[in-house]
């Protein structure tokens, strides 16, 4: 009795295989057909199939037969010279960035000062001015 169980519960969850399977290769079919871009999430989004059951083993073999999820390495550099190549351009790039943030925070720094100093000039050209209003002012009153 156990067996026929066993040979049941089998084959209810190769069934669910079967559906998650299909629906994965719905969701492709509408991503690829719609121009988006195939990825885990996207799948997970458009299928209602869980991220974490797109982690499972038999479903990551399973997404190898799409060229987007095959562990084949495709490289956009053919050969290592030229992934060297362009490390060292990005490198540059990166370097030239650095430099180029570093002078933009002390000219910060610099237009901070001054601002703070005119801000503090604004300020004690308020006071005097309010000083000359009152007395102005205590010197109409007192006339009245």
């Amino acid at each position: 009795m156990k067996k026929a169980q066993s040979a049941g519960i089998q084959a209810h969850y190769e069934k669910c295989r079967q559906e998650t399977m299909q629906k994965i290769d719905d969701a492709y079919d509408y991503l690829k057909e719609s121009h988006q871009k195939i990825t885990k999430a996207a799948l997970s989004l458009n299928s209602g199939i869980s991220r974490k059951t797109l982690a499972k083993p038999y479903i990551c073999e399973y997404l190898t037969r799409y060229p987007e999820f095959s562990q084949e390495e495709s490289s956009e550099y053919g050969t290592t010279e030229e992934m060297a190549t362009r490390i060292r351009v990005l490198e540059e790039q990166l370097s030239k960035s650095v430099n180029r943030n570093k002078t933009l925070i002390s000219e910060l720094k610099k237009v901070k000062a001054d601002s703070d100093i005119k801000y503090k000039q604004l300020q004690l050209d308020y006071e005097y001015l309010l000083g000359d209003y009152q007395k102005s002012f205590e010197e109409k009153t007192i006339r009245l």
